[in-house]
């Protein structure tokens, strides 16, 4: 993969009556799938990890799924991991039966879950399909793999859970990793498919090297949302429920857990929350409806509502850009929040960064870094 650099092109904002931030891309990321060694299947990801140093953006096809390819977001670099599948499958014979050849038929490594460099720890989600035989009828098996990159071997692999056949959903999505306690948590989603019955049963897992441990569950009425969003300083995570207009029913929730404790609470949302933000203080919780196009800020402790802002519709990710300055990306552009005020400050056009069609759904905002994902192209901003 050619990787696009781009000569500082850089964006002042506005006049001078605030402290206006800025934009420089960086680079631009393709993910289009490339079939040609090394290959690449751009389907999962973005996500940011390793303490928010790398941006992990996909993996590589076929009998190449063990290579993971990432960039260092300080200065966009291209990083790349290989896992050492073919010896873990070599030495667990029994345990994964259907992976006997190089290209490992029946197993699917879907995505790269988390990464630290500094403890030289990962996790990797590993797809097992039933045999052949059974495909109508068989359930594929998610396991957990704990790759130790200083010990160059993967220590242990833990079964989460079946996606059932006849409509039933089965999702894992990565939290967060503690350093404390080297365990990654995650959000497990068991329940029908988007618009069937509920319920959805939601557990927060926390996963070491050979054991998983259920921090929290709870029962959503609604089908699951992005997210879930952590809060890094506090140990939290806001898992969202999804509803849009006509709202049909109860009005959708958030629920608040405490990934220490296990200790949960919950409050109304609005419609399409595509976006969340938690405040350094750790009193206010920000939310963004795409539909509404509001930002609002929600009492962490009580749920209650406060101040909220016309945005604009439309949008696909929230987070700080710099401290004290919320970002909305929204198709058409960036819009800079005071969050403290919560009043609008510059709002910059899509196009001043990319030309044509605009649809940034799976983007990332986080402190001094934006990910645009346009289609097949990431655009690794920074933002001052």
């Amino acid at each position: 993969m050619k990787n696009i650099q781009l000569a500082c092109v850089l964006l002042l904002l506005g006049g001078a009556a605030d402290a206006q931030p800025a934009l420089k891309v960086i680079k631009q990321i393709p993910r289009g799938q490339r079939t040609e060694s090394p290959t690449l299947d751009g389907l999962t990801g973005p996500r940011i990890m390793d303490r928010g140093r790398s941006l992990y953006y996909g993996r590589g096809l076929w009998g190449e799924q063990h290579r993971f390819y990432l960039v260092r977001l300080a200065d966009g670099s291209a990083l790349s991991l290989e896992a050492p599948i073919a010896a873990f499958f070599a030495r667990e014979q029994q345990t994964f039966p259907g992976a006997k050849d190089s290209g490992h038929p029946g197993i699917e490594v879907r995505s790269l879950l988390f990464y630290d460099s500094d403890l030289q720890q990962a996790g990797i989600l590993l797809v097992e399909q039933p045999a052949k035989r059974d495909r109508t009828r068989g359930a594929r098996r998610l396991h957990y793999l704990h790759w130790d990159l200083a010990q160059k071997q993967i220590r242990g692999a833990t079964l989460l859970g079946e996606e059932r056949h006849g409509g039933y959903t089965f999702t894992v999505t990565p939290i967060g990793y503690d350093h404390a306690t080297q365990e990654l948590f995650c959000q497990v989603v068991d329940g029908p498919n988007k618009g069937a019955d509920p319920p959805y049963t939601v557990s927060i897992l926390a996963l070491g090297p050979k054991q998983k441990r259920t921090v929290a569950q709870l029962g959503a009425a609604r089908a699951i949302s992005g997210g879930p969003y952590h809060d890094l300083e506090r140990k939290r995570a806001l898992v969202v429920e999804y509803a849009e207009l006509p709202v049909e029913g109860a009005p959708p929730r958030g629920y608040l857990v405490d990934l220490a404790s296990g200790k949960q609470s919950s409050f109304e949302i609005p419609v399409t929350t595509y976006g969340v933000a938690f405040d350094p203080d750790g009193k206010t919780i920000y939310l963004y409806s795409s539909q509404l196009g509001k930002l609002m800020a929600v009492d962490a402790a009580t749920g209650k509502r406060g101040k909220v802002l016309d945005v604009g519709t439309h949008g696909h990710a929230l987070g700080f850009a710099v401290k004290g300055t919320l970002l909305v990306l929204r198709n058409g552009g960036l819009q800079f929040v005071d969050a403290k005020r919560l009043v609008k400050k510059p709002f910059v056009p899509m196009k001043r960064l990319y030309p044509g069609f605009s649809h940034v759904e799976g983007s990332l905002v986080a402190p001094g870094r934006t990910v645009i994902k346009n289609g097949s192209v990431l655009h690794l901003v920074e933002t001052r």
